[in-house]
């Protein structure tokens, strides 16, 4: 027995022995394309840093970024608390059905105000037709996927703030989330993502045509096609956990085919489509729609309706724009974390009457950071 003891010993030293020098000659990763985060690299080496003791804080962060076979390890341990009974990780909940549910932020009124500023003060000019939707998250529309005592009311009590900060305001409210809810039994949100399918941006922008005063098209008006069936999400990078069946990526054509030109002016770049394919198979693949978030975004279309619309929005909207596109002529998307102009000064100078403040709760509640 003794002999065998030494034996698993000798064993476990040696291959400690060759991880360790694995660990100490493989080249540095540069980023985690599970976790669509860059790892922290080694740290530069000074008297300062020793003595303040930040070289080895730095230090435990490159080794703990930095070990081989990271990702593999990280979902192994995901997997295994998931068998044992844990409800999330990294504040991710494993839900039913593989659905990976990020909690919600805190209600926070402060933060909420803040979001809405400027909504409020272009509604206050009474220049524009301003038109508002919040945007739930999969949290609160399929918040019968979560384990069980998990659910809380926070995003329903965000959507109320919000919808009675802007009554009265010369602002028309379209009640998405209610509209959503209705088809919760369909595919309407990711289980790897935190945004809505483009089914669940279709179920939105069908509820905005009362909003923007259109007749919108039935979802028998477009042709669906497959970009991705292999898409993972943000909520898979965070919970890293394996085991978990990939989400399918569409895009939703209209039977008119048509043409629509992108521009994003203050990159001085362009495309001829809605869509950037080459983000498909990117660590973000959600990014397909528009390419992702930008500070501007125009697009000019064939409609022909001699309506032009501006959004203030986030990565929610982007997949509902591709709806609303069929009926404007020219629309321009704002994302206020990035643009920094006149949204006003913008609209009048464009010739731009109609307004849409499109936000997920996720946004609202975090404006303020």
């Amino acid at each position: 027995m003794k002999k065998l003891n030494n034996i698993i010993a000798l064993v476990f030293m040696f291959g400690f022995i060759a991880y360790a020098l694995v660990n100490l000659f493989h080249a540095p990763y540069e980023k985690s394309e599970k976790e669509n985060r860059y790892l922290t690299q080694l740290p530069q080496i000074s008297f300062s840093k020793i003595f303040d003791g930040s070289f080895m804080t730095e230090f435990e962060q490159y080794a703990a970024d930095q070990y081989r076979w990271r990702d593999s390890a990280v979902s192994i341990k995901a997997s295994v608390e998931k068998l044992l009974g844990k409800k999330m990780n990294n504040g991710v909940y494993f839900g039913k059905d593989d659905y990976l549910i990020a909690e919600p932020s805190p209600f926070d009124p402060e933060k909420i105000n803040k979001g809405l500023a400027d909504l409020l003060y272009l509604a206050g000019t009474t220049k524009y037709n301003v038109s508002f939707a919040v945007i739930p998250t999969v949290f609160e529309i399929e918040q019968d996927k979560l384990p069980m005592f998990s659910y809380e009311d926070t995003e329903q009590k965000i959507i109320d703030y919000a919808h009675n900060a802007v009554f009265g305001k010369n602002i028309y409210v379209s009640d998405v989330g209610s509209h959503l809810n209705e088809h919760k039994d369909e595919y309407i949100y990711y289980r790897t993502d935190h945004h809505q399918t483009a089914l669940g941006s279709y179920y939105i922008y069908e509820k905005l045509a009362e909003a923007l005063g259109f007749e919108r098209y039935f979802i028998t008006d477009f042709n669906r096609e497959i970009l991705s069936d292999s898409f993972y999400g943000s909520s898979w990078a965070r919970a890293s956990i394996g085991g978990i069946t990939p989400d399918i990526l569409e895009k939703f054509t209209h039977w008119s085919n048509m043409e629509f030109y992108v521009r994003y002016p203050l990159e001085d770049r362009e495309r001829d489509s809605l869509y950037d394919y080459s983000l498909v198979e990117s660590s973000e693949p959600y990014a397909v729609y528009l390419g992702g978030n930008h500070p501007l975004i125009e697009i000019s279309s064939q409609a022909g309706t001699g309506r032009k619309l501006a959004i203030i929005g986030d990565s929610y909207a982007r997949s509902v724009i591709p709806f609303l596109a069929n009926h404007y002529d020219e629309i321009a998307m704002f994302d206020l974390r990035d643009y920094t102009g006149s949204v006003e000064g913008y609209m009048d100078e464009h010739a731009i009457t109609e307004l849409l403040v499109m936000y997920s709760t996720e946004t609202l509640t975090t404006y303020g950071n």
